[in-house]
């Protein structure tokens, strides 16, 4: 089963111009960070899914943007939400990448 977090996240994958797979892996990417015993919660859930989706898209030459990342999440989700893994990804990429 699903969380909620994980349906939105893969509706953002999609929208972000991802393939289904590509989009599992961020889920996956997700789960990993958002369970490891060291995260300390600087991103809410929803935030961090969006992190993960936009990494992803940019590692797959999708051609998203930031501003058009915020753009679909405000259009989709009725509120914005800027990509930032810089804040986390340099701890947490030696464990999940």
């Amino acid at each position: 089963m699903y969380s909620d977090v994980e349906k939105k996240g893969y509706h953002i994958g999609l929208m972000f111009g991802l393939t289904p797979r590509q989009t599992m892996e961020a889920i996956r990417i997700y789960k990993d960070i958002s369970t490891h015993p060291e995260w300390d919660c600087r991103r809410s859930n929803y935030t961090l899914m969006v992190d993960c989706m936009f990494m992803k898209a940019k590692e797959h030459n999708t051609g998203l943007s930031q501003e058009t990342a915020i753009e679909i999440t405000k259009q989709e989700f009725g509120q914005s939400t800027q990509p930032r893994p810089s804040r986390w990804r340099e701890f947490y990429e030696k464990y999940i990448l």
